[in-house]
C-alpha cells in the first residue's frame, strides 16, 4: 500500500515538475526562425500553385479586365466600364502587364502575384523584429496560411498590394517608433514609400495616417522640431498626393458609375460601413456584427471567435511591450473606423485585408506570450494556436479541393466547347454574373459573332420561359452555379424535367459544381407559359447598360481594334 502511494506521489510530482519546465519555451526559442522559414515556403508555395493552376477570371475579376481590353492607358484616367474604381497607379500598371503579355490568368496576375509573395516576406521580417521568436513564429503561421491571403494573392484585385503596404509602412515606421530616434533618412524613406504606395492602394492613406500622426507627436515629445517639421512635410505631401488623386479621378469615377446609388450604399452599410455611434440597439448590433464577420472573413467556423479574443489580449501584450508602435496601430483603426463610419471606404471582407497584417501581429504577441513560458503555459499557447488556424486550414483545404484549385468559377472549358458546338442561327443566353467573363474570352474561342443576350433569371423554370431564350430554334445556356446571390440554383434531373414539360430538349455540355452549359432545343410548337413571379431583372443599372449595347454580339469600342 505503502509503495503504490510513493508512486502515485512520484507521478504527480514528475507531472508537476514537466508543468514548470521550460524546456518546450527554450526549444521555441532555438527553432522559431527556421520554423517560419518552411511556414513562408509553404505560403509561397500554395501562392506560385495558385497562379500556375491558370483558372478562370471570375466575376470581379472580368470586370477590371474588360476595361484593359476596352480602355487605353489615358481612358483609366476616366470613368471605367461596370463601375471599377481601382488604385490608379495598380490600373496602369495592369494595363502595361496587359498590352505586354495579351494574356489575363497570368499577365494580370503576375502583378498580384509579385505583391503577395513579397509581402509574405516583409512580414516574416516585421513580425521577428517586433515579436518575441515563439510570437513571430504563431504571426507568421496565421498570416502566411491564411487561405484569403493566398486566394487574392492571385486574383486582378488591389488587396495583395494594399497587404504589401501596409508590411512595407509598418516595417519602415517601427525602429522609429520603438528602436531609435528617426533621422531624417529615416522620415525621407517612409516619406517615399508612402508616395509611391498611396498611387496603388486605397487604405494605405489609413495606415499612413496612424504612423504619420504618432511620429510627429512622438518627435514633437522629445522637442526634435526640426525632425518634427521633416515629419509634418511627408504627412502633408500624402495627404495632398491622395487629395489630387480623389479630386481629379476617383471622385468623378464614383458619381458617373453606380458605386453611389442607393442600393449600393445600402449594401454596404449592411455589411461594411460602421455607424457613428450607437444611437439605438441596432447600431450595436450592427457593429458587434461588422466585428464579427471581419474575424469571420478570416477565422471560419469557431476559430474567428478564439481569434478575436486572442487578438484583444494580443493588443494589450502589443501596449506593454512597444507602446508606440501599439499607438500607430491604434490610431490606423480608428481612422479606418472613421472612414468607414463616413461611408467612404467600406470595412468589409476583403475590403479589410490591409489590416490583416497587424491582426496577424497582435494575434502572435497573445501566443507569443504563452509558448515562451513553462509547459503549463506552452500547452494553453499550442491550444488556442491550433484552435486559431483550425478555421483557415479547413478553409484552405477546401479551396484547395476545389477543380481547378483555388477557382471562383472557371468558364473557359464551357466556353471552348460553345466555340466547337457553335452554328449559324444559334442563340445564346447568358446569366448576367457570366457575362463580364464572356465578354473578355469570346474571341479566344471564336466567338466574338455570336449574338447573344444576357439576363438574371432565379430559377431554370422561369428562365426556360423567357423570350431571350426561345429566340432561336437552339439556344445554349451558360450559367454559373452557386456563386452568391446572384447565381442559379443548383441544376439536376428535376430540372430537366422541368425544361423539357416546358417543351425543349436539354443536352447539358457541361456540367460543374460552379458553371454549367446547356443546349436547349425548342421543339416545334412549343410555347411554355411563364411560371408565376418569373420576371427578366438586371444585376445594376451599369451593367445593363453595357450588356445591352454588347448584346448583339457587336464588339466593344476597342476591342480587335
Amino acid at each position: 500500500m505503502g509503495s503504490a502511494a510513493c508512486d502515485n506521489m512520484d507521478v504527480v510530482t514528475s507531472a508537476r515538475d514537466l508543468l514548470r519546465s521550460e524546456a518546450p519555451g527554450r526549444w521555441i526559442l532555438r527553432h522559431a526562425a527556421p520554423l517560419s522559414w518552411v511556414i513562408l515556403g509553404l505560403g509561397v508555395v500554395l501562392q506560385l500553385a495558385n497562379y500556375l493552376c491558370g483558372h478562370s477570371l471570375w466575376l470581379d475579376e472580368a470586370y477590371l479586365s474588360f476595361n484593359f481590353m476596352t480602355h487605353s492607358a489615358a481612358q483609366l484616367f476616366g470613368p471605367t466600364d461596370f463601375s471599377q474604381i481601382a488604385p490608379e497607379g495598380w490600373l496602369q500598371l495592369e494595363a502595361l502587364s496587359y498590352r505586354a503579355t495579351q494574356s489575363f490568368e497570368y499577365g494580370l496576375r503576375a502583378l498580384p502575384l509579385a505583391a503577395g509573395l513579397g509581402s509574405l516576406w516583409l512580414f516574416r521580417r516585421l513580425a521577428f523584429r517586433v515579436l518575441g521568436p515563439g510570437g513571430a513564429l504563431a504571426a507568421v503561421a496565421v498570416v502566411c496560411l491564411s487561405p484569403q491571403v493566398i486566394a487574392y494573392a492571385v486574383m486582378v484585385k488591389p488587396y495583395s498590394v494594399d497587404v504589401l503596404a501596409t508590411a512595407w509602412i509598418l516595417l519602415l515606421a517601427f525602429p522609429m517608433l520603438q528602436e531609435r530616434p528617426a533621422s531624417l533618412g529615416d522620415i525621407a524613406r517612409l516619406g517615399l514609400a508612402g508616395l509611391v504606395f498611396v498611387l496603388v492602394s486605397f487604405p494605405v492613406v489609413y495606415v499612413l495616417a496612424g504612423v504619420g500622426s504618432v511620429l510627429c507627436l512622438q518627435l514633437a515629445w522629445r522637442r526634435r522640431w526640426r525632425d518634427a517639421a521633416v515629419m509634418v512635410l511627408a504627412c502633408a505631401a500624402w495627404l495632398a498626393a491622395f487629395a489630387a488623386l480623389y479630386l481629379l479621378i476617383y471622385k468623378p469615377q464614383v458619381q458617373a458609375g453606380t458605386l453611389d446609388d442607393p442600393g449600393t450604399q445600402q449594401f454596404f452599410k449592411d455589411t461594411g460601413f460602421v455607424p457613428y455611434w450607437a444611437q439605438k440597439v441596432d447600431d450595436v448590433d450592427r457593429f458587434a456584427s461588422n466585428i464579427s464577420s471581419w474575424f469571420s472573413f478570416y477565422f471560419p467556423t469557431i476559430s474567428h471567435l478564439v481569434a478575436l479574443a486572442v487578438c484583444l489580449a494580443g493588443t494589450v501584450v502589443l501596449l506593454r511591450k512597444t507602446p508606440m508602435f501599439a499607438a500607430a496601430l491604434a490610431v490606423t483603426l480608428l481612422v479606418a473606423l472613421g472612414g468607414s463610419a463616413a461611408q467612404a471606404y467600406p470595412l468589409y471582407d476583403r475590403f479589410t485585408l490591409f489590416l490583416f497584417p497587424a491582426m496577424g501581429l497582435a494575434i502572435g504577441a497573445a501566443l507569443g506570450a504563452l509558448l515562451q513560458g513553462r509547459a503549463w503555459r506552452w500547452i494553453v499557447g499550442a491550444a488556442l494556436s491550433a484552435l486559431v488556424l483550425f478555421g483557415p486550414l479547413k478553409d484552405l483545404q477546401w479551396w484547395m479541393r476545389r477543380d481547378p484549385p483555388f477557382a471562383i468559377t472557371h468558364v473557359t472549358p464551357a466556353l471552348k466547347i460553345l466555340g466547337q458546338q457553335w452554328r449559324p442561327g444559334d442563340g445564346l443566353y447568358i446569366q448576367a454574373s457570366s457575362a463580364p467573363a464572356f465578354l473578355v474570352y469570346r474571341r479566344r474561342f471564336g466567338l466574338e459573332a455570336a449574338p447573344w443576350t444576357a439576363g438574371y433569371q432565379a430559377s431554370w423554370a422561369c428562365l426556360a420561359s423567357d423570350p431571350a431564350v426561345l429566340k432561336q430554334s437552339r439556344t445554349f445556356v451558360l450559367a454559373p452555379i452557386d456563386v452568391g446571390a446572384r447565381a442559379m440554383p443548383a441544376f439536376g434531373e428535376a430540372d430537366i424535367k422541368q425544361l423539357e414539360q416546358a417543351g425543349l430538349d436539354v443536352k447539358v455540355l457541361e456540367a460543374r459544381s460552379d458553371l454549367k452549359l446547356l443546349e436547349l432545343d425548342q421543339r416545334a410548337g412549343a410555347r411554355p407559359a411563364p411560371p408565376a413571379g418569373c420576371e427578366l431583372q438586371w444585376v445594376h443599372r451599369d451593367l445593363e447598360t453595357a450588356l445591352r449595347a454588347y448584346r448583339l454580339g457587336a464588339a466593344p469600342r476597342s476591342v480587335g481594334s
